[in-house]
């Protein structure tokens, strides 16, 4: 007995064709905005919807959608290929989530290194590293 695939069961449905329908088309538009545009804007760049002859594209940052703005005309005529209902495209900034930076982590100085490294200061000739290293003891306190 052959199993049937998720395509499969979508398609027993007359919504589910339809949602298949649709999700089609913007692979379709989405491997043709790759294919016309550079590698790092393609990346940066997601079709997100289309109705109403619009096909909308989001952006990661405001100078993708510049960017991406300056060749939708091109961009235009290649999606009217693919599908004639096609009339406009509509570039949004859908700015990625980015978590905050972290603060970097400071390594602790284990407690036995501390005594040795003041030796080691006592007995260095006043330089920089003489300073270096006393503040390095210092830090574990």
């Amino acid at each position: 007995m052959h199993a049937k695939s998720a395509r499969d069961w979508l398609t027993l449905s007359a919504d589910a064709k339809i949602l298949l329908t649709q999700v089609d088309r913007l692979q379709r538009f989405q491997t043709s905005l790759s294919r016309h545009t550079l590698p790092a804007l393609a990346a940066a760049a997601t079709v997100a919807s289309f109705g109403e002859g619009i096909v909308v594209i989001g952006a990661a940052s405001g100078a993708v959608a510049h960017k991406l703005r300056l060749v939708s005309t091109s961009l235009l005529e290649e999606f009217k290929k693919l599908d004639q209902e096609v009339t406009q495209i509509r570039v949004v900034v859908q700015g990625a989530t980015v978590a905050p930076p972290k603060a970097p982590k400071r390594a602790l100085l284990p407690v036995t290194a501390v005594d040795p490294l003041r030796q080691l200061a006592a007995q260095l000739p006043d330089s920089p590293l003489k300073t270096a290293v006393a503040r390095l003891a210092n830090r574990r306190r």
